[in-house]
């Protein structure tokens, strides 16, 4: 039994039956019977797949890379499809060659290195422009065992590790020694994360195995966080010269973009410092403000000046809660004052009211024909000082009640005067 590995994430594994491979190929063919290369088709170099894990849980190992160049385009040159559709999909190049290399890998582990020739208009734009740069192998693994126990899958079946898992801080792959090419494709999401196009020229005709034997002509592309690009040109043809340019007016655009951020960030700079500026200005400015609002306050409030450099070292904060306490403090004494003066007008308006009163009391003297005043509505007199026993009316009984009315009146007119100069005095009119 073998197994069809595609190295595209999360894709399935199949098998086939190992009558179907039992077939002799000889691989000992040279490249010198391959298809003639179009001038207008273009090359490329591809890390296809690397030594090590990926995130399938597959392991290929340096063998397995080793063992499998040839097949990649003996007896036939493999296909260059896009997302490993064999059935009904384009095909858009083919491998010429695959070379196990171990200089300048993207894993810096050891790589098989594939030479492609893309023919399809489609497909050269796409791996011009960038659409078409990461690729997954397609292959027949002959041999893969357990990197836990070492069963051998392709002999007896799976064991009880499932591949993915850990055990005992150990995590599962199914590790492929031997396998046969199949098809190499350009996926979205490969899970050999190294897998990438490398280099991009033009055919030559004349000089293709030297070409595919990186003798002639290197044009590395490296996608390092510095955007590094190294190029080498030893022959130039039309194609290469447009790729080229193309390379230089992008990197020509990239400066651009990146001085138009450089003055950009230069503003915002500037911006920002000026508004920390202000920010200090109008802080300063707030200080000052609570400092003399505080010595006003406690100057209100007759209470001993602070020292005002010991209060520039308060914060803002602070000054604040000082000036609020300060102004609740001095509400309240002006409250209590406006109430202390609220009374004194009540009881002097009061006072007023009651001497009105009294005097009231005492009103519509007549004077007799003899000058002399006399008091006609006054009934009782309630103040000590002004009443004589022996002579008020209303303490008499009723036997008294026979006594000269003439007498009587003489004797409260003879009285009157010095009863009005009683009261005068004693509410000091």
């Amino acid at each position: 039994m073998a197994l069809i590995l595609r190295e595209y994430l999360e894709s399935p594994i199949t098998t086939i039956d190992n009558e179907i491979l039992n077939n002799d190929i000889n691989l000992n063919e040279n490249f010198s019977n391959c298809d003639p290369i179009s001038d207008y088709s273009i090359m490329v170099d591809i890390e296809g797949i690397h030594v090590g894990p990926t995130r399938n849980f597959t392991w290929y190992t340096e063998e397995a890379l080793k063992n499998s160049q040839k097949s990649w385009s003996i007896p036939y040159q493999r296909p260059l499809i896009l997302h490993h559709n064999e059935k009904d999909g384009k095909i858009i190049g083919r491998v010429l060659n695959a070379t196990y290399t171990t200089s300048h890998t993207r894993s810096n582990t050891g790589a098989l290195l594939f030479t492609c020739n893309v023919s399809d208009k489609d497909g050269k734009e796409g791996v011009k422009d960038g659409r078409l740069k990461t690729a997954s192998i397609g292959v027949i693994a002959k041999k893969v065992t357990c990197s836990i126990c070492g069963n051998d899958i392709t002999l007896n079946g799976e064991c009880e590790h499932e591949r993915g898992e850990i055990y005992n801080n150990e995590r599962c792959y199914w590790k492929v020694h031997d396998m046969e090419a199949k098809e190499l494709s350009y996926v979205i999401v490969p899970s050999d994360v190294y897998s990438h196009n490398v280099r991009i020229y033009s055919p030559k005709s004349n000089n293709l195995k030297e070409s595919l034997d990186n003798e002639k002509e290197v044009l590395i592309v490296k996608d390092n966080t510095n955007l590094e690009k190294e190029v080498e040109v030893k022959e130039s043809t039309n194609a290469e010269v447009e790729v080229i340019e193309n390379a230089n007016a992008e990197i020509t655009s990239l400066k651009e973009e990146l001085e138009k951020v450089k003055a950009e960030n230069t503003n915002l700079k500037e911006l920002k410092e000026n508004a920390e500026n202000e920010i200090i200005e109008l802080t300063s400015q707030l200080k000052e403000m609570a400092i003399e609002q505080i010595s006003y306050l406690r100057e209100k409030l007759k209470r001993p000046a602070l020292l005002k450099e010991h209060l520039e070292k308060r914060n803002q904060d602070s000054l604040m809660d000082t000036i609020l306490d300060l102004k609740e403090e001095l509400d309240i004494i002006s409250n209590k004052t406006i109430d202390v003066k609220e009374s004194l007008e009540n009881n002097e308006e009061k006072n007023e009211i009651n001497t009105n009163t009294n005097f009231n009391t005492i009103t519509n003297t007549n004077n007799n024909s003899d000058g002399i005043s006399t008091v006609e509505s006054l009934k009782e007199v309630k103040s000590d000082v002004l009443v004589d026993n022996d002579k008020d009316s209303l303490n008499k009984n009723e036997k008294n009640s026979n006594l000269d009315v003439k007498e009587s009146l003489d004797n409260s007119n003879k009285d009157y005067e010095d009863n009005i100069e009683k009261i005068k005095n004693f509410y000091r009119l």
